[in-house]
C-alpha cells in the first residue's frame, strides 16, 4: 500500500509538473497582456516639422511655389491696331526652373524670357534678362496656408533698346516679368505670396518689390506688383482666374498696369500642359494687344 502511495504521489506531481509547463507561457503571457500600457511605451514616430510644398498652378502670376519643376511656355499677342499694319506677330516663351528642398523649404530658381517679333519684312528676336534667386516655401501649421518667400537678381543680358522694347511689348502677357525686359539692368526683386486652400478651392496673392540697382535708363524707378487669383481644383483639371497688376512709379506720377486671366491646368502625372486667355483692363495695356494666348508645359521629377 505504502508503495503504491509513492507511486501516486510521484504521477500527482509529474501532472503538476506537466501542467506547470504548459500553463507558464499562458500566464506570462496573460501578464504580458494585462500590464498597463504605462510600463510599454508605445514607439511613435517624432513629428515632422518640415513644409509641406505647396503648388501653384496659375500660368500668369508669380512662378515660385513648393515644388521643384521646369516650366515652359509661349504666348501670341493679338497685337492692337493702331491704324498701322495688322501683319505684326508678336511671341512670347518664358522658361522657368526651381528646386525646393522638401526638408527644409529653401529652394534656387532661375527664368529667361524671349521674344520674337515679325512685321513690315523685318524680324526682331528679343533675350530678355535672366533671373537667379532663392526662394523659401513654409506651410504654416494647424492651417491650409502656405507662405511663399523669394528673393532674385535681373542681370543684364537684354542689350540694347531695339530688342528690349519688343520684350517690353510682349510683357504684358506676364506682367510680373515686366523689370526683365530693361535694357543693361540688374534689378532686385523681392516677394511674398501666401497661398490659400480649403477642399478644392484655393488663394493666392502675390507682393513683389523691384528696384534697379543700375540701368542705362534712369528714370526707370522702383515698381510693385500685386496680384491675386482664385482656382477650383477637380483632381485632373484645374481652373483659375488671375489678376496682375504692376505699377510703376515715376517722378511726377505712376502708371498702372492691369490684365486678368483664365486659366486651366491639366494634370497627367509628372507633366501638366495648360493654357491661359489673358485680356487688358486699362487703357495703356489696351494700347498693346486685344489679347494674348499662351500655352506651355510644366514638368516635375
Amino acid at each position: 500500500m505504502a508503495s503504491r502511495v509513492r507511486i501516486d504521489d510521484d504521477g500527482l506531481m509529474t501532472r503538476f509538473v506537466v501542467v506547470g509547463l504548459i500553463l507558464f507561457p499562458a500566464v506570462a503571457g496573460a501578464d504580458d497582456v494585462a500590464a498597463p500600457p504605462s510600463s510599454v511605451p508605445p514607439v511613435t514616430a517624432p513629428a515632422s516639422t518640415a513644409p509641406a510644398p505647396e503648388a501653384s498652378p496659375f500660368v500668369t502670376m508669380f512662378p515660385q511655389d513648393g515644388t521643384t519643376k521646369i516650366d515652359i511656355d509661349a504666348a501670341y499677342l493679338f497685337v492692337k491696331n493702331n491704324g498701322g499694319d495688322t501683319s505684326t506677330t508678336v511671341f512670347r516663351g518664358d522658361l522657368f526652373a526651381q528646386y525646393v528642398d522638401p526638408h527644409s523649404g529653401l529652394g534656387g530658381y532661375a527664368t529667361i524670357p524671349f521674344t520674337h517679333s515679325s512685321g513690315d519684312g523685318m524680324s526682331v528676336n528679343s533675350l530678355g534678362g535672366l533671373e537667379v534667386g532663392g526662394v523659401f516655401v513654409r506651410r504654416l501649421e494647424e492651417q491650409s496656408t502656405s507662405i511663399v518667400v523669394h528673393a532674385g537678381l535681373v542681370l543684364p543680358t537684354v542689350s540694347t533698346d531695339e530688342t528690349s522694347l519688343v520684350g517690353l511689348v510682349s510683357a504684358v502677357t506676364r506682367l510680373p516679368e515686366l523689370y526683365a525686359t530693361i535694357p543693361d539692368a540688374v534689378t532686385l526683386r523681392i516677394g511674398i505670396s501666401p497661398i490659400f486652400r480649403s477642399g478644392p478651392l484655393f488663394v493666392r496673392l502675390d507682393a513683389n518689390f523691384d528696384a534697379n540697382l543700375s540701368a542705362q535708363n534712369e528714370t526707370e524707378k522702383p515698381g510693385f506688383e500685386l496680384d491675386a487669383g482664385i482656382g477650383y481644383d477637380a483632381g485632373k483639371v484645374v481652373v483659375m482666374a488671375e489678376v496682375t497688376n504692376v505699377i510703376l512709379t515715376g517722378d511726377n506720377d505712376s502708371v498702372t498696369l492691369d490684365v486678368a486671366a483664365l486659366s486651366a491646368r491639366v494634370d497627367l502625372g509628372k507633366v501638366k500642359p495648360y493654357a491661359a486667355l489673358t485680356i487688358p483692363l486699362d487703357d495703356d495695356t489696351r494700347q498693346i494687344m486685344n489679347a494674348a494666348i499662351t500655352v506651355g508645359l510644366s514638368a516635375t521629377p
